[in-house]
C-alpha cells in the first residue's frame, strides 16, 4: 500500500520504487557473499531457508552432555540409595522391638534436640535430664494406662515409615498392599495399648507427602533422619491410623482397577478395622457415641462408593435401604432418603440422572 508524502502543504503520491534489475541482483548477492553463478543460472527456483537448530549445541556436543547426564544420574541414584538404605537399616533396626524402637527414638530425640542446638552447659544439662526422666517414663508398660504405651507406638509407626518409603520409590504399590494390610493388623491388635499420648503420637507420625502430619520437627526420627524429603509418595495416608484414607488413597484404587469385584470385601476390611481400633482406644461410653453417630456415616460413606464404582449395584441400594430402616432417627436419615430416592427413580426425560456424591 502505498503512502502519501506530505510537500509544502500538500500531499504527494508516494513515487514507485523501481524493480532491481537482474545485473543489480547479482550484484547484491556477490556482496553478502552467496553463490552467484548457481543463482544466475537457475533464478526461477525457489530458495529454501535451512530450518533453524533448536538447540544451542551441535551434535557432538549434545552426544557429550547426554554421555555426563547418564553417568551423574547413576551417581546420583547410588548416592540416594545408599542414604535410604542406612536409613532404612536403623528404621528396620528399631521396629523389631518395643525396646529398639524406644532406643531409637532417644537417639533421634538427642540429636535433635541437643546435638543440633547450642546450648550453654546448663541448658544441655537440663535438657538431658528432661529427657532421661521422659525415657523412663516412656518404658514403662500399662495397658491400663490412660497414657498407653509408647513402645509400642514408636515401633508400629517404625514399620509405617518403612513401607512409606518403600511406597515413595515404588512404581506400583501392589506388591506393597499386604505389608500394608499387616500393619494395619498390627495396628488393630495393639489398639488397647494406644491410647492418650501413645495414640497421638502414632496418628501423628507421618509417612506421606512432607513427612506427614508428624513430619520434620514435629517427629524426631523423621528429623534426625532427614526423611522428609523422601517421603513423597502421592496417594498414601499421612497419618499411620486414618484407616479410611488409608483404604481410600492406596487400596481401593488399586482394587478398583485390578479386581472391581473386590471392592465390598476391602470396604468391609476398612470399616472392620476402623471400628475395632475406635473399640480399643477410646473409653466405652465415648465408643458408644462413636458408633450411635458416627459409624452409621461411615458405612453410607462406603455405601457410596460402591454404588459408583463396584458392579453388584442392586445389592448396595438393598443395604443402602436397609441402613435407613435400621436407623431412621439419625440426622443424616433425611438426606440418606433422598439421595436413595434419586438413585431408584429414572430422571425425566431429557435429564441426566443425580449421581451420589462420593
Amino acid at each position: 500500500m502505498s503512502q502519501n508524502f506530505y510537500t509544502s502543504g500538500t500531499f504527494q503520491p508516494e513515487p514507485p520504487i523501481p524493480a532491481m534489475s537482474k545485473r543489480t541482483t547479482l550484484t547484491l548477492l556477490s556482496i553478502l557473499g552467496i553463490s552467484v553463478p548457481a543463482f544466475a543460472q537457475t533464478p526461477e527456483t525457489p530458495i529454501v531457508e535451512p530450518k533453524a537448530s533448536t538447540s544451542l549445541l551441535t551434535e557432538q556436543q549434545i552426544a557429550a552432555v547426554t554421555k555426563q547426564l547418564e553417568e551423574l544420574e547413576k551417581t546420583i541414584t547410588n548416592l540416594r540409595g545408599n542414604t535410604l538404605g542406612s536409613a532404612l537399616e536403623r528404621l528396620r533396626k528399631g521396629a523389631s522391638s518395643d525396646a529398639a524402637a524406644l532406643a531409637l527414638y532417644a537417639e533421634c530425640e538427642k540429636e535433635v534436640n541437643i546435638e543440633r542446638k547450642e546450648l550453654s552447659r546448663e541448658e544441655e544439662r537440663r535438657q538431658k535430664e528432661q529427657m532421661e526422666r521422659q525415657a523412663e517414663r516412656n518404658k514403662e508398660t500399662k495397658d491400663e494406662d490412660e497414657n498407653g504405651d509408647f513402645g509400642t507406638a514408636v515401633r508400629l509407626q517404625l514399620q509405617y515409615l518403612i513401607l512409606s518409603l518403600e511406597a515413595s520409590n515404588a512404581k506400583d504399590v501392589g506388591p506393597l498392599l499386604p505389608k500394608l494390610k499387616s500393619y494395619v493388623q498390627d495396628v488393630v491388635s495393639n489398639a488397647e495399648k494406644l491410647k492418650g499420648r501413645a495414640g497421638g503420637y502414632l496418628s501423628g507420625g507421618g509417612g506421606g507427602r512432607r513427612g506427614g502430619g508428624g513430619g520434620g520437627g514435629g517427629n524426631p526420627i523423621i528429623s534426625a533422619l532427614r526423611l522428609e524429603r523422601y517421603l513423597t509418595a502421592e496417594n498414601w495416608s499421612a497419618s499411620p491410623t486414618s484407616f479410611q484414607q488409608i483404604w481410600s488413597s492406596t487400596i481401593l484404587p488399586y482394587v478398583a482397577e485390578k479386581k472391581p469385584e473386590e471392592l465390598a470385601a476391602q470396604w468391609d476390611a476398612c470399616v472392620n478395622a476402623e471400628v475395632a481400633y475406635r473399640q480399643g482406644t477410646m473409653p466405652a461410653p465415648e465408643f458408644e457415641i462413636w458408633k450411635t453417630d458416627e459409624f452409621p456415616l461411615l458405612r453410607w460413606r462406603s455405601l457410596q462408593y460402591l454404588y459408583a464404582n463396584a458392579p453388584e449395584k442392586i445389592k448396595t441400594l438393598g443395604a443402602m435401604l436397609e441402613l435407613i430402616k435400621s436407623i431412621p432417627g439419625h440426622p443424616s436419615a433425611v438426606s440418606w432418603l433422598q439421595e436413595f430416592r434419586t438413585l431408584v427413580t429414572p430422571a425425566p426425560a431429557g435429564e441426566p440422572a443425580e449421581k451420589p456424591a462420593i
